[in-house]
């Protein structure tokens, strides 16, 4: 499981940074990036709370957190790469 935990919080952590370079250099390639990360960190977190389901409560809201952020930062880029393919 703690192989598991440190690439969880790698993805994590790795999408966040990924959402703030796409918003200041948007691309498609980018975005598409941006999802399969933000999809392997729900799956990995959600292995992690059926292995251990007693810290779910806290789990839960941190994952709300990080998927708060990261959609926002994934709709600010996607309306700036707009605006850029406009023009």
């Amino acid at each position: 499981m703690i192989i598991l935990l440190v690439l969880h919080v790698t993805v994590a952590i790795a999408s966040m940074a990924l959402t703030a370079y796409a918003f200041i250099a948007p691309s498609v390639t980018k975005l598409r990036v941006i999802y399969a990360l933000v999809a392997g960190t729900l799956v990995s977190g959600t292995a992690l709370v059926m292995s251990d389901p007693v810290h779910l409560a806290k789990t839960c809201v941190v994952g709300l957190v990080y998927l708060s952020l990261v959609a926002f930062g994934i709709l600010a880029a996607r309306k700036k790469l707009a605006s850029i393919i406009i023009k």
